[in-house]
């Protein structure tokens, strides 16, 4: 599996492409059942809503040491970055993860105002990402359920503010906050919340289905 020219042109215009497929069902279920069973040891039951924690749910690492994400890495995962970074270029022996847990908070959902990031710094070739992010989708993720939001074609910005700050370092945006006034408007995904870097960073959303 090799990502489409579509999928090539999605990702080139809002920094991120959804690639259906990649795990099976099946697996899914299973990867589900471990974060749940992880879960479990903190006293939160799948089946009563009443002892679910309320919004993001940290301390997950017990997962990524387990090594429970590695099903992630799969023929059809090692193509695609082989097609985005280069075969031979990139590492493929580290632990996957981690889990991104987010359980129901109550009120109106808005657009986040505070916790936007970059991943990755924004330097390098513009055309020769460095790096690949991937986003596993163990479970369905409605509009405004949850989801890490990305906003769309946020690549663009950082490509267009590295060049003229490449010669000023002291001067390059370090976090949300400097970038804040500059993305009036965006409009986010409908899946933490981060800016895309696509100039060096790209970000890849699996989904089984």
């Amino acid at each position: 599996m090799v990502l489409t020219a579509s999928q090539q042109a999605q990702l080139a215009t809002t920094g991120v492409a959804r690639i259906p497929g990649v795990v099976d069902g099946a697996t899914c279920a299973r990867l589900a059942d471990a974060v749940w069973a992880s879960l479990a040891s903190r006293g939160v039951d799948r089946t009563d809503p009443s002892t679910w924690p309320v919004g993001f749910s940290g301390k997950n690492q017990g997962l990524r040491k387990a090594r429970v994400f590695d099903a992630f890495r799969t023929p059809a995962t090692s193509a695609i970055v082989d097609q985005l970074l280069g075969r031979e270029t990139w590492e493929n022996d580290q632990s996957w993860g981690p889990a991104l847990v987010t359980f129901p908070e109550p009120g109106p959902w808005t657009v986040p105002h505070k916790s936007w990031h970059l991943d990755l710094p924004g330097r390098g070739d513009p055309d020769r990402p460095h790096a690949v992010r991937l986003f596993g989708y163990i479970s369905d993720v409605v509009a405004r359920g949850g989801g890490t939001l990305v906003v769309e074609g946020s690549h663009e910005l950082v490509r267009r503010m590295a060049v003229p700050l490449a010669t000023t370092p002291a001067a390059r945006p370090s976090c949300a906050s400097d970038w804040s006034p500059l993305i009036p408007g965006s409009r986010p995904c409908a899946t933490k919340a981060t800016l895309t870097t696509t100039a060096t960073t790209a970000a890849i959303a699996w989904a089984s289905s």
